[in-house]
């Protein structure tokens, strides 16, 4: 059966689907991808959607491989092979489902139709079925990644230990993907502190040490206000005896319980 494709078509549909399965990925993981990034890692989807154009199945199945390793290297600003080799994964596995979403549209209301040619997709339907994709896309892996974490990280048993200013602590630790404080200078995720040892350390009550500043947050109940610091090293510890270093800032909030709340995405 003979295609007709049109290469503007083909590639604004493909950059605006890179854009939406990122996004999607991005969620799932937990991550934060500047605009920039995304939009430079969805030209690279977009520009590899146009290698159907060598009539060659290896060469376009080869370059959407290579695409996407290269679409997380940008997006998430990462080269770590372990870390690449897993977002890689998960972007795939985004975009199977995007495929499947739009093919289940698709069939059950004969909208256009659908050419997949190569491992590249050119949709030859209406923009309403593919907004329509892109939404259940992104709802879908929205809803698998609270249900995967929740299930992951519900019942597990967690350590976060950080040294502030050269002072080092210790706090039980909660997995909670309702955390999702961000510091809004350097976009890091904030790992809170609820303790009164360390408001007293710093002596935060009546002053504002060197390196410390306040940030407003807001709860499902009520919004108050919270001390941001950079810890100099913060490591994550579960039951099992695994010790994670990860990049994050530490929010400082008044209470005795003596305990850490982080974002699970932290693990990832």
């Amino acid at each position: 059966m003979l295609v007709k494709l049109y290469i503007d078509v083909l590639f604004v549909t493909n950059l605006a689907i890179s854009i939406v399965l990122i996004s999607a990925a991005a969620e799932f993981t937990h991550s934060v991808v500047s605009p920039k990034r995304l939009f430079a890692a969805s030209l690279i989807g977009a520009l590899s959607s146009l290698s159907i154009m060598t009539g060659s199945k290896a060469v376009s199945v080869s370059v959407k491989l290579a695409a996407i390793v290269i679409m997380c290297a940008i997006a998430f600003n990462t080269l770590k092979p372990r870390v690449l080799v897993k977002r890689s994964v998960i972007l795939s596995l985004v975009q199977l489902t995007f495929l499947a979403a739009v093919y289940l549209f698709w069939y059950f209301t004969g909208s256009g139709r659908i050419y997949i040619l190569y491992g590249t997709v050119y949709f030859d339907v209406s923009v309403l079925t593919l907004v329509f994709a892109g939404i259940a896309c992104y709802t879908i892996i929205s809803a698998a990644e609270k249900l995967y974490s929740e299930y992951t990280y519900r019942n597990g048993a967690y350590k976060v230990q950080l040294t502030i200013k050269d002072r080092s602590y210790s706090f039980e630790a909660l997995a909670d993907t309702g955390n999702m404080v961000r510091d809004h200078i350097t976009g890091k995720p904030v790992v809170v502190l609820i303790s009164d040892k360390i408001c007293s350390d710093f002596d935060l009550f009546e002053t504002l040490p060197e390196g410390f500043r306040i940030m407003p947050y807001t709860t499902v109940s009520s919004s108050s206000l919270m001390w941001i610091a950079k810890p100099q090293d913060i490591k994550i510890s579960d039951g099992k005896g695994n010790v994670k270093p990860v990049s994050a800032a530490v929010g400082i909030v008044e209470g005795s319980s003596e305990q850490a709340i982080f974002n699970p995405g932290l693990l990832t």
